[in-house]
């Protein structure tokens, strides 16, 4: 990264051209943000500075540190030399992988995000998400938890489709049946904050009757919503957030 700008700025004729090659990077760095739709200060914030201090890189006026230039990189989607092309013709436009902008759109979705509660709700769940999935037994176990839930909560086999995000009961009743392994991440997920809940409801609840009408009573916690309609609706947003309740009232 250093020997690209020492290699700029040779090119570019020495110390006096220096500035030069530091318009040219803001320059750069000033087109890769308007093409991804953020503001000056939005970019700010992915990086750690103020909004001054991206005006004045995007000018010119301040050098940007290689550690620095590396992370806005980064959080753009791009590698070091993308800021250096085009100096004496050199270098290709970049032209962002699908995963780059998708990467880019949740950062702008993330910063225009008003609250920083519900900031942390979405960091929390990006984060579980991203977990490994691990047995705790073997293969046969998450099938044989999710037969013992449905006797536990007393739910029928369309509600326990609709909790592991089936669209249809035949797919639930094929894996029920071992005609199909539970293979899918996202079910496996499912199946995981599922069985987080049912851990931290058995250490409140010593006796499944109170378990099952506390699920189904509306708490004002919940936008006077039952947990168990809340996890109904079918939303992997839905299971983190009754699970994460659960577990903060037995002060995991």
């Amino acid at each position: 990264m250093v020997e690209l700008a020492e290699r700029a700025e040779a090119q570019s004729g020495g110390n006096s051209r220096v500035q030069d090659v530091d318009r040219h990077v803001g320059a750069r760095l000033r087109e890769r943000r308007i093409m991804l739709r953020l503001t000056q200060q939005q970019m700010a914030e992915l990086i750690g500075v103020t909004g001054g201090q991206v005006l004045k890189y995007e000018m010119g006026i301040n050098r940007i540190a290689s550690g620095r230039l590396y992370n806005i990189a980064r959080v753009l989607g791009v590698d070091v030399g993308y800021f250096f092309e085009g100096l004496h013709g050199s270098g290709n436009a970049f032209v962002a992988t699908p995963q780059q902008r998708r990467l880019l759109e949740l950062a702008r979705n993330f910063i225009a995000i008003p609250e920083r509660e519900q900031q942390d709700e979405v960091f929390k769940l990006t984060r579980a998400l991203s977990e490994p999935w691990t047995d705790r037994a073997p293969s046969p176990a998450p099938v044989k938890f999710v037969k013992k839930l449905m006797e536990t909560w007393a739910i029928d086999s369309r509600e326990t489709a609709v909790l592991l995000g089936f669209e249809q009961d035949k797919d639930l009743l094929r894996i029920l049946s071992g005609a199909t392994e539970l293979d899918r991440r996202d079910i496996k997920d499912r199946v995981r904050h599922l069985l987080r809940t049912r851990e931290a409801l058995h250490s409140l609840f010593r006796d499944l009757s109170t378990e099952r009408e506390w699920l189904r009573e509306p708490r004002s916690e919940l936008s006077d919503q039952s947990p168990l309609d809340l996890l109904l609706e079918g939303s992997m947003e839905n299971l983190l957030v009754v699970s994460q309740f659960v577990q903060r009232m037995v002060g995991r």
